[in-house]
């Protein structure tokens, strides 16, 4: 589950402290949790940030290896597009749109 916050020509992404990337705010829904109460409390949590709107944009499927064939996870993601009440709180950071 994640969340598509744009905002002008920018992407927000979040910066993991573990490693040396970036990658869309989201993460794992909450059993008995409804995907889109999911994706406020994530964006809660990770940015500190009100969701004043989300709209469904696609499911992204993929396949990730973890130490070989037999312990490849597959992900089915819902992917959000989603209106901030504030636009960009200031502890928002954006990253430039690649492609």
């Amino acid at each position: 589950m994640y969340g598509l916050v744009g905002n002008d020509e920018r992407l927000l992404a979040v910066h993991d402290q573990d490693v040396t990337s970036h990658r869309l705010p989201g993460g794992l829904v909450l059993a008995g949790e409804a995907a889109e109460s999911a994706l406020r409390r994530i964006l809660r949590e990770q940015v500190n940030a009100e969701v004043a709107h989300l709209d469904f944009y696609a499911v992204v499927e993929r396949r990730r290896s973890r130490g070989g064939r037999e312990n490849a996870v597959y992900e089915l993601a819902l992917l959000f597009d989603v209106t901030l009440i504030d636009p960009m709180p200031s502890r928002l950071v954006a990253a430039k749109r690649t492609g």
